[in-house]
């Protein structure tokens, strides 16, 4: 596969940790930071981040990939920037990885309406104000489901989202890499 072009959401407190390997694993192709806008965002982790795009700004013909962090997404749903790029990337069946809470921005769009998905973070019940953007989708107790062109993974998953990610985008020149890959991802290395 030839170079892609990666866009990554940042927003305030988005949890760059579970988004790091999924781009480590797209390096070989231009990472692009998209924002609500081009202010500094400040990730879960208190690092300040200058997106490099605004979404309203992002041509959906030239996205490859869009990678979705978790976090705390709650002032993005409703966004209808936002929900009219992920209707739109999905209709062009553009792959889209979400992670953890991001899960709940695909969800709030109706992108998951009768799809197989992880449901967010740990768990979405009644009492989780996220809930009810999920009534429609199919939430499968797995780390990670890929259902068509939508990747989705609770955020305990992000080394498992990473290869997943790395995978479906075909980024591995051989099955001996992916799996070289991923354990270098996991850190465990074989000594022979």
């Amino acid at each position: 596969m030839g170079a892609t072009k990666t866009c990554v959401l940042y927003y305030d407190g988005f949890a760059e940790f579970e988004i790091v390997l999924a781009c480590l694993a797209m390096s070989r192709g231009e990472i692009v930071a998209v924002g609500p806008s081009l202010d500094p965002v400040t990730s879960e982790e208190k690092q300040r981040l200058l997106p490099d795009i605004a979404l309203a700004d992002v041509d959906p013909a030239d996205v490859d990939l869009l990678i979705i962090p978790g976090g705390d997404p709650a002032a993005l749903i409703g966004d209808e920037t936002l929900a009219g790029l992920l209707r739109d990337l999905a209709g062009r069946e553009v792959p889209i990885a979400a992670i953890c809470g991001g899960t709940a921005l695909l969800a709030a769009a109706g992108l998951l309406d009768g799809r197989e998905c992880t449901g967010g973070g740990d768990s979405i019940d009644d009492l989780d104000e996220l809930a009810a953007y999920f009534k429609n989708a199919i939430i499968v107790d797995e780390d990670v489901v890929i259902d068509g062109r939508i990747v989705t993974a609770t955020g305990r998953a992000f080394v498992e989202f990473a290869f997943e990610v790395g995978d479906l985008m075909g980024v591995f020149e051989s099955e001996e890499e992916a799996n070289t890959q991923y354990w270098w991802f996991k850190n465990v290395y074989d000594e022979d």
